[in-house]
């Protein structure tokens, strides 16, 4: 029998790409043969399988079933929920392996694949040798596992509301973007004893009414009106699957990924000086600077919330996120990215000072930063002008190689990645002032030109 299963749907953090022409029911059957022949061989007997709203995630979800119950594994069918509770029930349940269908944030016609075996995420090589096993016929078979359904809602509710307490009443404006955040996000806040306003709360795959992105600020411009309309104290935006989250403080302004995770860093610190923060290689110095200021261990790690839950788990960390909105509690929870958890934390940390989040956002350390310029650069290339221009900047300057390379430079950094989805480099820039970041930009477009021939219009 051929099997086919194109290579490029098989990414660095999930498996992704256009339904019907790259993801079929049969491409989710030979994944769930592959998966589960990797859960049976690390010793698991059972897997858990959650899928969003998107039109095709039921049908998908009843293929990677059975490619799963094929291999011996009793199959838990969660059901649509966000991609969180599908890991909540992967150390709720201790199954052997959890699996979520999910296009995330990306357009409508899109899906793809979440992957967990044990309690570790696969990612980057160890996606692609799923292909690898497919083709090569090196499949488990055994007697068909039952597929069950089973309700792992109510326990994740009942655990935040257990493990969450917020000091004063709270009003929050959620934007749910349509996402699969819409029917759980508002419960969990209203029962912590906030008022909430909800925003695009109804599951609808063909968001209607902008992407479910909270890292684009464009996205957020709804929330933004009716915090500030209504006086709310916080703004809190979930992406299509609500492992990211977004937050806008009373007065509309954006609070980045970065600066809550310095915030969720001072309040743990309080309590439980030394412990371990880490941090994706995009993130403001302010990070860095808070942590260790609070008795802390600060770590930088590559930019994807794979590597960084990696990384919680070797370092054995406490709290770790990205600028992008995936965020990670080991403290009190498992060490997920779960954009509703983050956001009850949010919630909680806000409600033991009178102060207002923008009060708490400026006694950080303040840094002028750019978003992310994105560079078209073929995949045959980028890689290699990585290294170029970490060769060319390490004359003269400390170069962090870790992801890309952040160029450490009179009065900030500058920052150059490859894309591991795209073929793109990605750059940010940061500094004390207007004229030092201005100051790194043109260094840095200087070096493009004549290093790489590339333009950072």
């Amino acid at each position: 029998m051929v099997v086919e299963l194109s290579a490029e749907i098989f990414r660095q953090y999930d498996i992704r790409g256009l339904v019907g022409q790259d993801l079929t029911d049969e491409v989710f059957y030979w994944v769930g043969r592959a998966a589960g022949t990797k859960i049976v061989r690390a010793g698991g007997t059972n897997a858990a399988v959650g899928w969003d709203h998107r039109a095709s995630s039921p049908g998908f979800s009843e293929r990677l079933a059975a490619g799963l119950s094929e291999c011996g594994l009793d199959v838990l069918m969660v059901g649509p929920c966000p991609t969180p509770i599908l890991y909540f029930a992967n150390y709720d349940m201790n199954t052997g392996g959890g699996l979520m269908i999910t296009g995330s944030h990306n357009p409508p016609e899109f899906n793809g694949l979440k992957m967990n075996i044990g309690k570790d995420t696969i990612y980057g090589d160890k996606i692609m040798e799923l292909r690898e096993m497919v083709l090569a016929g090196d499949l488990v078979e055994a007697e068909p596992g039952k597929i069950e359904a089973v309700d792992a809602t109510a326990p994740y509710i009942k655990y935040i509301l257990d493990n969450i307490k917020i000091e004063r009443p709270m009003t929050v404006v959620i934007d749910a973007g349509h996402g699969m955040g819409g029917p759980v996000a508002p419960l969990i806040l209203e029962a912590l004893g906030c008022e909430v306003e909800c925003l695009f709360c109804d599951v609808d795959s063909t968001f209607p009414d902008h992407h479910p992105d909270p890292a684009v600020p464009e996205n957020l411009e709804d929330m933004i009106e009716r915090v500030r309309a209504g006086g709310a104290d916080v703004g809190l935006a979930f992406d299509g699957d609500a492992d990211r989250l977004g937050v806008v403080d009373e007065a509309g302004e954006i609070v980045w990924g970065d600066q809550l995770l310095a915030l969720y860093a001072k309040d743990l610190l309080a309590n439980r000086p030394g412990s371990k923060v880490i941090f994706d290689v995009k993130a403001s110095e302010l990070v860095e600077e808070v942590v260790q200021e609070a008795g802390g261990i600060p770590i930088m790690s590559r930019t994807g919330h794979s590597f960084i839950k990696e990384r919680l788990r070797l370092e054995d960390a406490q709290l770790g996120g990205e600028v992008s909105g995936h965020l990670f509690f080991n403290d009190r929870y498992y060490g997920f990215d779960d954009a509703i958890y983050a956001a009850a934390r949010t919630v909680e940390l806000m409600s033991k000072t009178p102060e207002r989040l923008s009060a708490l956002v400026a006694a950080l350390p303040q840094y002028v930063s750019t978003p992310e310029y994105r560079i078209a650069c073929e995949d045959s290339r980028k890689f290699a002008v990585i290294d170029e221009l970490a060769a060319y900047f390490s004359r003269d300057h400390e170069v962090i190689d870790i992801d890309g390379a952040r160029v450490k430079m009179d009065g900030g950094w500058g920052l150059v990645r490859a894309s591991n989805t795209q073929p793109v480099l990605g750059l940010r820039f940061e500094a004390v002032s207007k004229e030092k970041l201005q100051a790194i930009i043109e260094h840095f477009r200087r070096v493009l030109k004549d290093e790489a021939g590339l333009d950072l219009s």
